[in-house]
């Protein structure tokens, strides 16, 4: 039988998660090597909150530019597109708004056409 992994180590403890990880898979080359983004949604609401959506709309084609980087919030369930869409929708109205709105549907519709 499979044994469980563990879910009670802190999010922010990435040292433990290190560790843990190297204990539990010793095959990883490197597991001091994490993702750069702590998971949840709790995380994903921060980084939302930090998001310059109208910034975005300006910038988001340019290797400097503002982008949301909610990717990973998105595609692990932690931020569903539709409140994402509704989130966008109670700001301000512009340009940058719709383009995000675009940009929601487009991934929307990708995802749904891959499966």
């Amino acid at each position: 039988m499979m044994q469980q992994l563990r879910t009670d180590l802190e999010p922010t403890d990435r040292e433990a998660i290190a560790t843990y990880l190297q204990a539990e898979f010793p095959f990883l080359e490197d597991p001091q090597e994490l993702s750069p983004h702590v998971g949840g949604r709790r995380a994903g609401l921060s980084r939302l909150g930090a998001f310059q959506l109208e910034k975005y709309g300006k910038q988001r084609n340019f290797l400097d530019g503002e982008v949301s980087r909610l990717s990973p919030y998105i595609s692990r369930g932690c931020l569903p597109l539709e409140e994402l869409r509704q989130w966008a929708l109670n700001q301000s109205p512009s340009k940058s708004t719709e383009v995000f709105i675009s940009e929601l549907a487009w991934r929307g519709f990708f995802t749904w056409y891959m499966q």
